[in-house]
């Protein structure tokens, strides 16, 4: 049904009606509510059992709940879009809570009332009152397209903070239960192994081994130089790597999709595979990828590199009733190696299609294990594309079609099983693969797909200015750095641009970029790279948007 997107609607009504209180205004003080015998302004009650002392020694911490931003109440979390932002339920704990019970963000934690008991995720906060923990409202619907189990709204695995309040006191005015303030405590979650914990900021690897899986791809295995525990991950996510490069030794950070099983019951390291990335300039000179020349031709077993936790929310799940279709291209098969890698051995895997693009037999990574495993996952179909077959390479054998792959090769018996498609390559063989893929009624949430990019040293400081161009309405105008993001800024050229929060959460404010540089000032780019949050973005050079 359409809904009415509109900004502001209530500057345009008188001001004594602007509201439905008595004055037309927002109260803050209510004189109706004093003549009704209730407190004019908002105040702090009693939290339950405040008098009962006995309860302050089982229940020593105050919950509260707050909004994240991205969902509403207890719905939507089984959108991919918004999952991806707040996957697991969070509590927020203080820094001396944490301290005191030996708990680290990211831990398991189980919060514990008079009424019940709930499973979360610990988010540490600095200068949170040392006695109040926030829990995230609702409870956590099934979300396949992130490999999200549904959590359950009761039982002892439940994260369902709704299930930790009672209802036997119920405020007089607004008739909801105490959610602001209810008696808790919290405690590490006993099934969460604390040797395997999540770490904060680079820990120190080493390199165990070195393979070759095709031309200039190289396998690497790192295992952590102190020899502790270490967390398994999810099908898909990917780890950050800081490198130092010689001659001058200047430290270079990229990411890479993780391979291997993502579940190990006694992990000791973690596997990448990086292809030597190439291309030429615009007078025809060969350039390469530092970072992947270092790793394909200087890299040693030995040598030390630091490393990030995994994480990541290209995920795929390995539990689903949903068929999955997967794009790889070249380099692209690593996180699909993941997965085909987690599922051997597992009990009914979901139905595959692998279309694997390479140019040659020459660039083929992992043909021998994906046959491998193709052989021990039935539900696996393979279709190999070679772009430009070597003499050597023979059809049906090495490789299932000559050519560039396409949405055509994705039968239309399978397109009506609804799939979750997920794609991994060059940005040009995605784009066409997912607009293909839509003219033929796949919706595009069900697309998903891995981006990664080199950081970009871009400035906008003090004094900048910038052309910058709306596309779509022709207007032009003069970006300087007082003007602050480009949603502002379109607003004071008379463009009303799609709007929300303001704040970079909900992407209301999405807008394609035609050319030019963009910078965020939140700091998190969208995952698409021809995008920009027009709340949160600024130009870094002259720009054009599709606006």
């Amino acid at each position: 049904m359409p809904v009415a997107d509109v900004e502001r609607k209530y500057a345009g009504r008188p001001r004594e009606r602007a509201f439905h209180t008595q004055t037309g205004l927002v109260e803050l003080y209510s004189e109706r509510l004093l003549r009704h015998g209730y407190p004019p302004l908002p105040r702090a009650g009693q939290c339950p059992d405040e008098a009962d002392d006995t309860a302050g020694g089982a229940y020593p911490f105050v919950l509260t709940s707050a909004k994240n931003g991205y969902y509403c109440h207890s719905q939507h979390r089984g959108l991919p879009s918004l999952r991806r932002r707040a996957l697991q339920p969070e509590a927020e704990i203080p820094a001396a809570l944490a301290a005191a019970r030996g708990i680290a963000s990211g831990d398991a934690i189980r919060v514990t009332t008079s009424i019940g008991s709930a499973r979360f995720i610990a988010k540490v906060r600095e200068g949170l009152h040392p006695r109040v923990v926030v829990g995230e409202f609702g409870w956590w619907q099934r979300c396949d397209a992130l490999a999200q189990t549904a959590l359950g709204v009761t039982g002892e695995n439940n994260s369902n903070y709704n299930g930790l309040i009672a209802a036997d006191s119920i405020d007089p005015v607004s008739g909801s239960v105490p959610l602001r303030a209810y008696r808790c405590n919290v405690e590490p979650d006993p099934a969460f192994d604390v040797t395997r914990r999540r770490w904060d900021g680079y820990r120190a690897f080493r390199v165990a081994s070195l393979a070759k899986e095709a031309r200039e791809v190289m396998s690497v295995c790192l295992e952590p130089l102190d020899g502790g525990g270490l967390p398994d991950f999810l099908p898909g996510q990917h780890v950050t790597i800081k490198l130092t490069v010689p001659p001058a030794g200047e430290e270079i950070v990229r990411s890479y999709s993780l391979t291997g099983p993502a579940v190990l019951p006694a992990r000791r390291g973690y596997s990448i595979s990086v292809r030597r990335a190439a291309g030429l300039t615009d007078t025809g000179e060969a350039v390469f990828g530092r970072a992947s020349s270092h790793i394909n031709l200087c890299l040693a077993v030995g040598d030390i590199v630091s490393l990030r936790a995994p994480s990541g929310t290209f995920v795929m799940p390995v539990h689903t009733r949903r068929p999955l279709v997967l794009l790889a291209g070249g380099i692209g098969i690593t996180p699909f190696i993941c997965l085909l890698e987690s599922l051997a051995g597992l009990a009914d895997p979901p139905k595959m299609l692998l279309l694997y693009a390479n140019q040659n037999g020459l660039a083929h990574a992992f043909r021998s294990r994906i046959q491998a495993l193709r052989d021990t996952l039935p539900t696996l179909e393979v279709v190999n594309f070679y772009d430009r077959p070597a003499q050597g390479d023979v059809p049906g054998v090495d490789y299932d079609v000559a050519g560039r792959v396409s949405a055509e090769h994705v039968p239309a018996g399978l397109l009506v099983q609804r799939p979750l498609v997920y794609m991994c390559g060059p940005a040009p063989m995605m784009t066409a693969f997912a607009d293909a893929l839509a003219d033929r009624g796949v919706p595009r949430a069900d697309i998903l797909r891995e981006v990664f990019r080199s950081p970009e040293r871009v400035a906008a400081g003090p004094g900048q200015q910038f052309n910058v161009v709306f596309a779509r309405s022709g207007t032009t105008g003069t970006w300087r750095s007082a003007d602050g993001p480009l949603l502002g800024f379109a607003e004071k050229l008379g463009l009303a641009l799609p709007s929300g929060c303001r704040v970079g959460q909900c992407e209301s404010c999405a807008v394609s970029v035609v050319s030019g540089r963009i910078r965020h000032l939140h700091g998190e780019q969208p995952e698409d790279a021809g995008m920009c949050l027009a709340c949160q973005a600024v130009p870094a050079s002259d720009i054009v948007l599709n606006a």
